[in-house]
């Protein structure tokens, strides 16, 4: 505006005349824009609380008016309920209309306890099973996760007991187990005879550390006959269900030649599998053995390492069961929980097998509602109770 070009025309002839610096005067511009906003803001403020006394005695002169139109002094207050008239024999005056009752609206109520029908029509859940009971009935899986339990629990002994119980009935897994035990002397004499031995059983049934372990001892010579022959064989087995170790070690037989005819080129495919598959030792054989063959024959080494893949093995052996009548809370007791509650009109969302929120929730409030330790997750009490009401066999 016009004082700011006063100022500039002022300032500008002080520069001329050598009175003050071109910097200075340029500072004092900027210091002057400085000011200029909060001087800005200061009037704005100033202005909105002359406005906001305005409306507020407006306001306060509205809300002191008495009003011209007064309730009776014997009234009732609007949110009392008008009692219902009572029955009579001969039908009600139509005349005069019944005022309707003016209920102030409640809060809607969180889930709440029910009363539960004996009707209620859904199959009975699979048992509660503890796993020390599933053991003492004989179950092999169920020997071999009490033997597990009780071995990183401290319980040598015990652990290795039911480690051999499990592994007399054929469990691969605890075949293995057990030759470790044997291997290492925990709960057990320190046997690697015995360890070769369920070893050798382990590998048989298709346990894949069972495979590896048995061609070490073939190797070394431990627990029985040397042969690498044997190694050869079991390391292969191993190493075609990716076993990283396996795969080095028949890289170094084959260029070797120990147990089989020396073949750098199938040596040089291992180490590309192992340096694949992340052993840190393999990168150094390949940069090595490249060197020692032909670039057609690393060549097809390198693709055929690209091209590979490991072999599934079986889950059983190596100890993947899936979900087991004692776990508790596996998917097919908790699935048949929520059709449970489902049924009883408890709201679960979906029957998914999964314990999520609203079936924590639809649990807590049967257990309340029903005289059970209020937990939120499945129990034996739960089920019991549950298939108390039950109407079928069960869904297990």
């Amino acid at each position: 505006g016009f004082t700011t070009l006063l100022i500039v025309g002022f300032g500008g002839a002080q520069v001329i005349a050598g009175t003050i610096s071109v910097g200075t005067f340029t500072a004092f511009i900027f210091y002057l824009g400085m000011m200029l906003s909060p001087v800005k803001e200061g009037g704005v403020m100033v202005t909105l609380f002359q406005r906001g006394g305005s409306a507020a005695a407006r306001i306060f002169e509205i809300l002191d008016h008495e009003p011209e139109i007064r309730d009776a002094e014997d009234a009732a207050p609007a949110t009392q309920p008008v009692p219902a008239p009572a029955q009579a024999a001969s039908a009600p005056d139509e005349s005069k209309p019944v005022p309707a009752a003016v209920v102030a609206p409640s809060p809607t109520p969180k889930p709440a306890a029910k009363v539960i029908a004996a009707t209620a029509s859904f199959p009975a859940i699979s048992p509660f099973v503890s796993v020390e009971g599933a053991a003492a009935s004989g179950n092999h899986i169920a020997q071999y996760q009490l033997a597990q339990d009780r071995i990183a629990a401290g319980d040598f002994a015990a652990g290795a007991s039911m480690m051999r119980k499990s592994a007399t009935k054929g469990l691969p897994i605890a075949q293995y187990g057990l030759a470790k035990l044997h291997e290492k002397g925990m709960g057990v004499p320190k046997d690697l005879f015995l360890a070769r031995d369920w070893t050798q059983k382990a590998a048989d049934g298709g346990n894949v550390k069972a495979m590896h372990d048995l061609a070490v001892y073939m190797a070394e010579g431990e627990g029985g006959t040397q042969s690498y022959a044997g190694a050869v064989e079991w390391f292969r087995k191993a190493a075609e269900f990716g076993i990283v170790d396996s795969q080095y070690n028949l890289g170094i037989l084959y260029e070797q030649g120990l147990g089989i005819s020396p073949n750098l080129t199938e040596a040089l495919f291992w180490f590309e599998v192992a340096g694949k598959s992340g052993d840190p030792g393999a990168p150094a054989k390949v940069t090595e053995l490249k060197s020692r063959v032909s670039p057609q024959a690393a060549e097809l080494a390198h693709n055929r390492a690209i091209a590979w893949e490991a072999s599934r093995d079986n889950a059983i052996s190596n100890g993947r069961f899936g979900a087991q009548p004692w776990n508790t809370g596996n998917p097919l007791q908790v699935q048949g929980v929520q059709v449970a509650l489902a049924s009883l009109g408890y709201d679960i969302g979906t029957p998914d097998g999964v314990v999520g929120t609203g079936t924590a929730q639809a649990i807590r409030s049967y257990e309340g509602a029903n005289g059970l330790p209020v937990t939120g997750t499945i129990t034996g009490d739960l089920i019991d109770s549950l298939n108390a009401r039950a109407s079928g066999p069960n869904n297990g």
